[in-house]
């Protein structure tokens, strides 16, 4: 069977973002093979539009929205979000969002169709077992469009004002909104005497067959008029909207016009269809009458509308035989709709009377039955029997006397639905309140955490100074019982205030050099870079010894086991120091503590000794790094400098912030890095003791992954990436011995090359994984130092711009990569695009992105190679020779 999408349910909210969401039912997806597979069309914003979706390659499913019959010059913007649902858990949905400000959908940019060539992985939609499919061969897509407008704007060239031409008139070519065809009429010196002087503004409708209710605001030199203007254009006449803006055209607004040309446009926020019933009132000794009403609306779609004249004016609309003649099977049509009382005898629209004031009107209408919500107005017909009353109109042609009444029947909507279960207005109504229920409990869960970090700031402040308290009481007993020539022990006082001043007056530099941005890039200050200090000469020595014994590099790499041992005892022994400090004089709750790095995965080489010291807090914040995490790095910094002054911290010098973490050197030989980050495991505990009522889904590491799928840039991304250092490093420590020293002899290269700045030289984390994945290449070969690092070698190159496809690394230790889409930086046709090595602890991080370029990481590479491999030239198509 052929693959098709057809729309299944349709849902209004009546929010402030006006949002419709359309649920597509796509049969088949097993089929689809390219972009041809599309729904129909269907109305949204005044226009008519529909999806698409093809398999682009034999790895991604596509999804696009597109717009039909655009008008040159109709720009239709609008927010909207594609989300492929996962029926088994709703966590598990693909969703995709357009930019905060939308799309804009436009012929003349060759803009109409917007969306995503790899939005979800073949094998994921189409896994048996995947949530994705239901009745073996069909998935729900779910489509959201809010925040719409549709804009036109021309430029006119006015006219020369002459007294023999009193009030002349130009106006824009005719464009099509909502079935209706416009015009913006311009009087360059006002439409009448009264206003003349002024450049007046009139929306016009050619279309002269039905009635049409807008909304919109006027644009003169792209800014708009402050009113929106809402008026209901009458049928069979050509009308134009009453109300309009004006511009004194003497003004220096009009003289600073070039070439007297004027750029003027509507922005329309509603065009909705309305259609004119008269219902003819019953003589009061027959009521309850039951009045039925033909009418067509501007589809040529027969209804009906009945009426019952009881005490109280009642209306349903419902189906002429001819509605659903010609329906197929399975389809049904799903209509808004709503009406109101006019007078037509009043020229003011305030007159008219709503005769729903409860939200708007559904109907469904099948062949043979209707379910369609019932208008149950306070409209007294008693009222309208009143000689001379404002809404009844009499009638006397002579043969008949009659009164009839007019309603507007105004159609919001008219949607053919496939295969909707139980199509009722009350389940309509349902699923309102379940749509509306969900984002309220995202937003209340939201708040719920935020005020459970801060319970947890204060609880943990509060025992801080409880416990400060009862110390500065135990040392008051103390001395009350000890000699004068008793020295007690000197404590570290807290000093909140101090920290929270760094990091306000961190903040205000920051606020300071924000619209100068060069300013602030260069404010980011990173730790020197030191070249090497071994020569050329000595270098070659070396490699010229290490080809005929392989085995003295490895050796020459490897730290002594006395002075690693010396090392690890200096690193314990200043952290256990500086988290004792941090807690005592910040009071920030740190819950765990990663040791990582080199010496933290007992990879470090014998040319450069480092560690990564991760803090892990509830207190910090689990997003926005942007916001919050200089000024705290900078916070901490001035702390540890402070403590380094005071001699608590007497080994620790050289304080430098970077983007993500505070450096220093230990002990003269240590280069230490400090990364304060979100704790992620300890909202689960906080969550389960706090209420067992409330889902602990939103914490540990999948609550972490959900984040990072809200994230869209690589920018944001980074700022995550330490978060996940404990599975990074036990990624990294539960790798065989061979590996680490493999890693051990990369590191040792890296740290012997000039790289002349930090931002080419490729970072620890990335080394590591990709001599894991040489190791992993060796595994059906021969699994010796010297092959590994030959693969490692091969690795590299094999990602120069000449491959026909992009290198992609991955593994499935802590998640299942193909969950997850990563964006990275460059495009495909760069040449300096960098490969994508997916973090295994972190599936949102490419590692690769960091050095900015491959180029001269592959360059020095290949000299490496060179130089450790005998009379063998390497070039970045192939690697040949022995090691």
């Amino acid at each position: 069977m052929a693959p098709c999408i057809q729309l299944h349910r349709f849902l209004q909210l009546q929010d402030k973002e006006r949002t419709h969401l359309f649920t597509f039912l796509v049969e088949n997806p097993h089929e689809i093979s390219t972009f041809d597979v599309r729904s129909r069309e269907f109305h949204f914003a005044g226009h008519r539009w529909y999806v698409y979706t093809g398999k682009p390659n034999n790895e991604y499913f596509s999804f696009y929205l597109r717009i039909v019959n655009l008008g040159k010059d109709v720009k239709v913007n609008t927010v909207y979000s594609f989300n492929v649902i996962n029926l088994v858990n709703c966590q598990n949905n693909y969703t995709y969002f357009s930019p905060p400000g939308g799309r804009v959908f436009s012929r003349n940019d060759d803009a109409l169709s917007w969306g995503w060539k790899e939005f979800i992985r073949r094998e994921t939609l189409l896994k048996p077992n995947g949530g994705f499919l239901f009745d073996g061969n069909k998935s729900l897509v779910e489509l959201e469009c809010k925040t719409y407008k549709t804009v036109i704007e021309e430029t006119i060239q006015l006219p020369i004002l002459s007294p023999n031409h009193p009030f002349p008139m130009v106006h824009t070519s005719p464009f099509s909104v909502g079935g209706f065809a416009w015009q913006i009429r311009i009087f360059p010196d006002g439409p009448d005497e009264e206003n003349k002087g002024n450049v007046a503004l009139f929306l016009h409708c050619t279309t002269a067959n039905h009635l049409v209710k807008v909304k919109a605001r006027f644009l003169i030199e792209g800014q708009p008029s402050p009113v929106v203007y809402e008026h209901t254009f009458p049928a069979n006449c050509i009308s134009e909207m009453p109300s309009g803006v004006a511009f004194p055209n003497r003004s220096e607004f009009m003289k600073s016009l070039t070439d007297n040309k004027l750029r003027v446009g509507i922005e329309f926020v509603g065009v909705t269809e309305v259609n004119e019933v008269h219902v003819t009132l019953s003589e009061p000794t027959s009521y309850p009458t039951v009045c039925v009403t033909p009418f067509e609306d501007l589809s040529g779609c027969p209804w009906v509308l009945k009426t019952l004249q009881a005490s109280k004016l009642k209306l349903k609309l419902d189906q002429n035989e001819k509605t659903t003649t010609g329906l197929m099977e399975f389809y049904h049509r799903h209509v808004i709709w709503n009406a109101t009382l006019v007078a037509p005898s009043a020229d003011d629209c305030s007159m008219n009377i709503p005769l729903n004031t409860k939200g708007s009107l559904i109907g469904y209408f099948g062949e043979n039955w209707s379910d369609a919500d019932v208008i149950k107005s306070d409209v007294a017909i008693e009222d309208l029997t009143v000689d001379d009353n404002l809404y009844r109109t009499d009638v006397d042609d002579g043969y008949d006397r009659y009164s009839y009444i007019s309603l507007h029947v105004e159609i919001l909507s008219n949607h053919l639905l496939y295969k909707t279960p139980a199509p009722s207005p009350t389940g309509d109504r349902e699923r309102k309140l379940l749509y509306s229920a969900r984002k309220d409990r995202t937003q209340l869960h939201l708040k719920y955490q935020e005020l459970l970090r801060h319970k947890t700031a204060l609880e943990s402040k509060c025992h801080n100074l409880e416990r400060e308290r009862s110390r500065l009481g135990f040392n008051n007993q103390q001395q009350n019982i000890e000699d004068d020539d008793d020295v007690t022990k000197e404590e570290i006082v807290p000093d909140f205030t101090k920290l929270l001043f760094d990091l306000m007056n961190d903040l205000s530099r920051r606020a300071t050099l924000k619209s100068k941005q060069p300013s602030l890039e260069s404010d980011k200050s990173h730790r020197p870079y030191r070249p090497p200090t071994i020569t050329e000469k000595e270098m070659n020595k070396k490699y010229h010894e290490y080809r005929s014994d392989f085995s003295q590099l490895v050796k020459d790499c490897r730290l002594k086991p006395s002075k690693s041992a010396t090392l690890q005892q200096k690193v314990d022994e200043i952290h256990q120091q500086m988290i004792e400090y941090i807690e005592t004089k910040s009071g920030i709750r740190i819950t765990k503590t990663v040791v990582s790095g080199s010496l933290g995965t007992d990879t470090c080489s014998s040319n450069r000794i480092d560690v990564d010291l991760h803090i892990f807090s509830p207190n910090f914040p689990r997003n926005g790094h942007v916001m919050w995490l200089p000024s705290l790095i900078m916070g901490l910094k001035c702390l540890l400098e402070d403590g380094s002054n005071e001699g608590k911290l007497e080994h620790l010098s050289q304080f430098i912030c970077s983007s993500y973490s505070v450096q220093m050197l230990a002990y003269g030989e240590i280069e230490v890095d400090i990364y304060p980050s979100y704790d992620w495991q300890h909202q689960i505990n906080d969550v389960i003791t706090t209420t067992s009522s409330q889902p602990s889904s939103g914490g540990g590491y999948d609550g972490f992954y959900e984040e990072l799928l809200r994230q869209r840039t690589s920018e944001n991304l980074c700022w995550f990436s330490p978060d996940a250092a404990e599975l990074q490093k036990s990624f990294i420590f539960e790798q065989p011995e061979q590996v680490k020293t493999v890693i051990r002899v990369v590191k040792q290269w890296r740290n012997e090359v000039d790289w002349k700045e930090y931002k080419w030289r490729p970072p620890s984390y990335l080394l590591m994984l990709l001599v894991v994945r040489a190791y992993e290449n060796t595994l059906h070969d021969n699994t010796s130092y010297r092959n590994i690092i030959k693969h490692f070698i091969k690795l590299v190159l094999s990602t120069s711009a000449h491959k026909p496809a992009r290198m992609r690394i991955s593994w499935s230790r802590f998640y299942d990569p193909d969950d997850y889409n990563i964006e990275y930086s460059g495009s495909e046709s760069s040449r300096d695009s960098p490969p994508i090595v997916q973090d295994p602890a972190n599936p949102a991080n490419n590692v690769a992105e960091r050095p900015i370029s491959w180029i001269p990481f592959r360059r020095n590479v290949q000299l490496w190679a060179n130089r450790l491999m005998k009379d063998v030239v390497v070039d970045n198509k192939k690697l040949t020779g022995k090691i």
